[in-house]
């Protein structure tokens, strides 16, 4: 992904694969949740997408997000040597299937309360 914008400042072709051909086999229960990263520059931001098949509010989300975020000061403290204007876009965090899991309820329940 970082090449890629190097070469092209618009590329559209800057992806960072997680999910790998090797993760899927069948009777595999533990598949990469996160698919895929596509990072833009547009108008001196970088932004980055990422996409999830998958996602725990609990267990999962509050790691995710803040790891992709630091991917994201990484990637653009690599890229600032070429390109000195460059600044932090938006962060998208895009999950096909968000959940949470009926253990987790209490912990869920103390953090945002009891819906009921």
């Amino acid at each position: 992904a970082k090449e890629s914008l190097l070469r092209d400042k618009d590329t559209r072709q800057a992806i960072m694969r997680f999910s790998l051909p090797e993760h899927q086999w069948e009777g595999n229960k533990d598949q990469t949740c996160t698919m895929h990263g596509n990072w833009l520059i547009r108008d001196d931001r970088l932004n980055l997408t990422i996409t999830m098949r998958s996602n725990d509010v609990v267990k999962g989300l509050v790691y995710d997000m803040p790891w992709f975020c630091s991917l994201m000061d990484r990637m653009l403290e690599e890229l600032k040597p070429t390109y000195p204007e460059l600044e932090k876009g938006t962060y998208t965090h895009f999950v096909h299937s968000i959940h949470m899991y009926e253990s987790d309820r209490d912990i869920i329940i103390r953090m945002i309360g009891d819906p009921q």
